[in-house]
């Protein structure tokens, strides 16, 4: 609301935050992923305060909000980077009042500081050693790869060794198409704000570029530093309410166009029918997410079409192996026997914790073998090749 004017916007950006299908899946069991990407939105949030306010109070719980993004994952430094990024814009455009740019950089200096004091408070890793902690884990982090192999456009490819486009393809075909419309849309608004030397100067255009660059830097950054990326986009998720921002500005853009450009029913039959394309994804995307649950980690749009073999064929679908439980209970149900033989083709651990959610009389029958030869059955999400 602080940047959208309207209590119905930030509201429709929850609800396309919620209706993710892959991301609400997610959020019942993946804490690293879904907590970087809560922070993420709340250090937005901070950061918008911040350059509307310029305050100390401001400046201090952006850098408490930078900390903690930052101490989950350390790729949480592109969010410093913007912020000292639309600081020093500001600067410029303020250096001729020296009150005024005087008291802008001693709340940047304070930013900077209290940032680093709550990282170090946050890390028990840095309390020994700050400076040498720090070092260590900027050079170890980029050597924690993952070394399975990935089902990327029906080929196994290694992780370290995934083309420049998985990150972009798999946001395109794990995203609600719509969104992608509304996005496209408020990416040329931003670019058409900011490029109007009348509108540049506004806290409305600022924030849009905001909004757009939280989304796209932290992407690009990924795809040229050729990050190792496995899972989807999961390690990304985090940029998805930057995205949902952008599109609420192309959503925003739709609406305020045919109010100015149309009149009498054509203008209400626009409105009615960007209304009627808003809902109709939304209840599509609720429906596929209510009856798929909870296995809304698998969703794909219509760019794949309806048939989820093909998906199968060439993506990679329950790579947390959350569908295991009911294999497991439909095993149980058919084979009668006191002892049954399981051996697990993902061999870190699934059917191990699928085993602790039966009942304690259905897990004595289970017996986990380490070869194939040995089972009676074998599971698998085919994340392996055998």
């Amino acid at each position: 609301q602080l940047h959208f004017k309207s209590r119905m916007w930030p509201l429709l950006g929850c609800l396309m935050l919620v209706l993710h299908p892959r991301i609400f899946a997610n959020s019942f069991y993946n804490s690293v992923d879904m907590a970087l990407l809560s922070f993420y939105i709340i250090s937005l949030y901070t950061l918008v305060r911040y350059l509307r306010a310029k305050s100390l109070a401001m400046a201090a719980s952006h850098a408490f909000a930078c900390a903690i993004l930052i101490d989950i994952r350390l790729i949480g430094v592109v969010m410093p980077f913007l912020s000292c990024i639309f600081l020093l814009w500001d600067m410029v455009k303020t250096r001729h009042d020296k009150a005024e740019l005087t008291r802008q950089v001693r709340n940047a200096a304070a930013y900077t500081l209290l940032m680093g004091f709550f990282i170090i408070l946050f890390w028990p890793y840095l309390w020994r050693n700050p400076v040498m902690g720090i070092i260590e884990i900027i050079q170890e982090t980029p050597r924690i790869q993952f070394g399975g192999m990935i089902l990327y456009f029906g080929e196994y490819i290694k992780a370290t060794q995934l083309p420049w486009h998985y990150l972009p393809v798999w946001i395109v075909i794990s995203t609600p198409v719509l969104y992608h419309f509304f996005f496209a849309g408020g990416g040329l608004v931003t670019w058409k704000h900011f490029t109007d030397s009348s509108c540049r100067s506004s806290a409305g255009a600022r924030n849009e570029l905001l909004f757009f660059l939280a989304f796209l830097f932290p992407a690009l950054l990924v795809i040229a530093a050729n990050a190792t990326l496995y899972d989807s986009w999961r390690h990304m998720f985090f940029i998805y309410p930057a995205f949902v921002l952008v599109a609420l500005t192309g959503i925003e853009a739709c609406r305020a166009f045919l109010v100015k450009q149309a009149r009498g029913a054509i203008r209400l039959a626009g409105r009615a029918a960007l209304a009627s394309l808003i809902v109709a994804s939304f209840l599509s995307t609720g429906i596929f997410m209510i009856q798929s649950h909870p296995h809304q980690n698998v969703y794909f749009n219509c760019l794949l079409g309806k048939n989820m073999e093909k998906a199968r064929e060439n993506f990679d679908l329950d790579y947390w192996g959350l569908s295991y439980r009911k294999a497991l209970e439909y095993i149980l149900a058919n084979d009668k026997n006191e002892t049954i033989r399981i051996f697990d083709a993902m061999l870190f651990g699934p059917m191990i914790n699928n085993i602790k959610l039966l009942p304690a009389a259905e897990r004595k029958r289970i017996c986990q073998v380490w070869t194939p030869g040995e089972a009676e059955y074998l599971i698998t999400v085919y994340r392996q090749v055998w």
